[in-house]
């Protein structure tokens, strides 16, 4: 991953002006992690009275993994496209609501030839991927106090998040919020789409620098207590912690480039690293605002922590937000 790092590092450390400030969007969307309601990263500003948001975010993850370890096995080999429908609404006060709505799809997709070209490129490993079969869905564990498969294609409506964030102090250049929300799992869980009924508060900060090139940096901490997943059984971790950081730099008049690492608690008491390490993902992308109104976005995701999240899920969306009259 170095040699990928460096190139997109170097080039996001150019000036330039602030254009918008928020995170990318970015879920874990490994098939068994993302069963659980860890919310996306957010701006700690909310919405002035009676302005609203609307985003679209697609995604399209690739994962590979196949491990013994003890009594478990677990085999996870396919694609999981996700889109995501986000609404934000700010009440005044220091307070706004938001709604998000997902759905996925998994099947055995088309991106293997694609990562393993992308490995060879950046001499990246690549975990036996080259020797299992291309283009196959096969999700499947096996332990002794838990079970699932899923070996054909599903899709459909994954979950909806319902959340209030309260601003609780702001500068000039800065900000601190706190948001609870719940996380009902509405899709069906044998077929890795939906998952627990889940409650989660995170604390999160925004803040901008006036000495290094327009930079706007992000913060968010997290508890979140999930509710039963059947398909884990006695093995489940309820009260996982959640993090992550973020920046963002101007290059180019309207274009934005940004990074974050995120991460969260395992989700399971398990020796393999799918279930039970602590994951950590890398997102790198930018924004373009076609109008003061009208942002794209576009990126992609790596698991730093090999295993722990897909091995690679590009990303795009788009947010749109009138402007006050």
């Amino acid at each position: 991953m170095s040699r990928a790092v460096a190139v997109c590092l170097a080039a996001i450390l150019m000036p330039g002006a602030v254009v918008t400030a928020e995170p990318l969007h970015a879920r874990n969307l490994a098939p068994v992690s993302g069963l659980v309601g860890f919310p996306a990263m957010r701006d700690a500003h909310v919405l002035d009275r009676g302005r609203w948001r609307v985003e679209w975010h697609g995604s399209l993850a690739s994962s590979y993994g196949q491990h013994t370890k003890g009594d478990e096995t677990i085999i996870l080999d396919g694609e999981t496209a996700g889109l995501a429908g986000r609404w934000a609404y700010g009440l005044g006060d220091g307070w706004e609501v938001e709604a998000e709505t997902s759905w996925k799809r998994h099947s055995g997709g088309f991106l293997d030839r694609w990562i393993e070209d992308w490995h060879d490129l950046w001499g990246l490993p690549d975990g036996g991927r080259p020797e299992a079969p291309r283009d196959r869905i096969e999700y499947r564990y096996l332990g002794p106090q838990a079970r699932f498969s899923l070996q054909e294609p599903a899709s459909g409506l994954s979950d909806l998040h319902l959340a209030a964030v309260r601003e609780m102090w702001r500068s000039d250049n800065a900000a601190l919020s706190i948001r609870t929300g719940v996380r009902l799992g509405i899709g069906d869980e044998d077929r890795l789409l939906g998952g627990s009924d889940d409650f989660y508060v995170s604390l999160n900060a925004t803040g901008a620098s006036t000495n290094l090139g327009g930079l706007v940096w992000h913060a968010q901490l997290g508890w979140l207590r999930a509710g039963e997943l059947r398909i884990l059984g006695a093995t489940q971790r309820r009260n996982p912690w959640f993090a992550g950081v973020g920046a963002e730099w101007p290059i180019w008049r309207d274009l934005t480039v940004k990074v974050q690492v995120e991460t969260h608690a395992p989700i399971a008491h398990s020796a393999l690293t799918e279930l039970g390490s602590v994951a950590l993902l890398l997102t790198l992308g930018a924004t373009w605002a076609i109008s003061p109104e009208l942002e794209l976005e576009f990126g992609f995701s790596e698991d730093l922590a090999p295993h722990t999240g897909p091995d690679f899920t590009p990303r795009a969306g788009i947010r749109y937000a009138p402007a006050a009259h």
